[in-house]
């Protein structure tokens, strides 16, 4: 209404209030089992500023951001766009497998009549599944014992441990009343060593200091000092889960830790290595879980083979992703020993037991049929040899009696 009072009406359009809420998208790097770092990343439909302050999160562009998961976990993270919109996404990791690493220690590590103590410890949750639940097992006498575990994600595993060097009390004598005295070696042969000591000696690489060489017993986890006077270096022994390791090196490495890293077998190593095979990584690390960089002077691994699997080889990864076959020796058709100049990435190659079988009855069918046309050749040569003979005598008779004929 004007001042006059004339009354009117004004039509206003608004179209720019935005209610809308952003939408987002979110990808994951992969979604298959493993225990590398799975990488999330989300993507939204227009400019947005993240509102939760808790969660370390990338930003990419206006509208791309990533957050990476290093183990299972759930994350809300909440967003708003320019108008003042709100809303939120949620982020969920369940399929990172992270292995534990396990210890193994020994209280007494040299020959004694003591009883020896084990004690397993692992770097996560494990809980021992056997053994009224303890992390440790005294040995009274030589022989193995395996701890059965599950981690916090239900994988079940297995430590075996073994001791061999708790000495027996020597056999008392039959007559103790009246000794049979030993002969008493004469001067000259004080001094000479013996034939049978000059063979111990050679057959026994711990008594010649040989480096490379890893008895049929678990060594403790961190490592146990040992002199070598021949090279002037220490030899260190390490053991994680079925794999031990000897290291003969001038650094000082006594409290190191050996880490075994299981890894996923890359696509482009299938037509090389076998289905069932086993990947993973070796490597030292320091207190501070800071993996240790070391040239070592020469080092042997052992490593046990799975019996339920058919062995085909053992390769090492090398930098540039290449596989290369390593020579090994086989120790009593259970280990396989590999000496090298450093740890690092290694498959064990294997193929199922039941694929091998079930490729034996195709290898007998075509077997036979190899058989059966074989045979099937011979008695075609058989019969045209024979039709050719009968030709050529018809021929003959043929001939004779014509010359008969024309004789007469």
């Amino acid at each position: 209404m004007d001042k006059a009072g004339n009354k009117g009406t004004v039509t206003v359009e608004v179209n720019n209030i935005d209610k809308k809420v952003p939408t987002a998208d979110v990808t994951y790097n992969t979604k298959e089992i493993t225990n590398k770092e799975v990488i999330a990343t989300i993507k939204f439909n227009e400019e947005v500023e993240i509102t939760t302050k808790d969660v370390e999160i990338e930003k990419i562009d206006s509208k791309t951001y990533i957050v990476k998961f290093k183990d299972n976990d759930t994350i809300v993270i909440g967003y708003k766009d320019q108008a003042g919109n709100v809303g939120s996404t949620t982020l969920k990791v369940d399929w990172i497998q992270i292995l534990p690493n396990i210890n193994i220690s020994y209280d007494i590590t040299t020959e004694t009549k003591e009883s020896v103590t084990v004690t397993i410890t692992a770097d996560d949750v494990i809980t021992i599944t056997n053994n009224e639940g303890k992390n440790t097992y005294t040995f009274t006498k030589n022989g193995e014992f395996i701890f059965e575990y599950i981690d916090k994600y239900g994988n079940e595993g297995k430590v075996i441990t073994k001791v061999d060097w708790i000495i027996k009390d020597a056999e008392k004598p039959v007559d103790p009343v009246n000794p049979v005295e030993p002969e008493k070696p004469s001067e000259d042969e004080k001094d000479k060593p013996s034939q049978e000591h000059n063979q111990v000696n050679q057959n026994n690489p711990v008594m010649n200091n040989q480096i490379g060489y890893i008895p049929n017993y678990i060594y403790e986890a961190n490592a146990s000092e040992k002199v070598n006077n021949n090279l002037n270096e220490n030899d260190y022994n390490y053991s994680v889960e079925d794999i031990l390791v000897k290291i003969s090196s001038k650094q000082d490495i006594k409290n190191a830790t050996l880490i075994n890293k299981k890894l996923i077998i890359d696509k482009e190593f299938g037509n090389t290595v076998g289905k069932a095979s086993e990947y993973f990584e070796l490597y030292l690390e320091n207190g501070n879980k800071d993996r240790l960089t070391l040239e070592f002077s020469n080092m042997s691994i052992r490593f046990k083979l799975d019996s339920s699997k058919v062995f085909k080889g053992i390769y090492k990864v090398n930098d540039d992703n290449t596989l290369e076959k390593v020579e090994y020796e086989v120790i009593d058709d259970e280990y396989i020993m590999v000496n090298t100049d450093n740890l690092g990435k290694y498959i064990l190659s294997y193929d199922d037991k039941q694929e091998q079988v079930e490729l034996q009855p195709d290898n007998k069918i075509d077997t036979l049929n190899e058989v059966e046309k074989s045979t099937g050749m011979n008695k075609f040569m058989g019969i045209a040899i024979i039709t050719i003979i009968v030709l050529i005598v018809l021929v003959i008779i043929f001939v004779v009696k014509m010359k008969h004929d024309n004789d007469e």
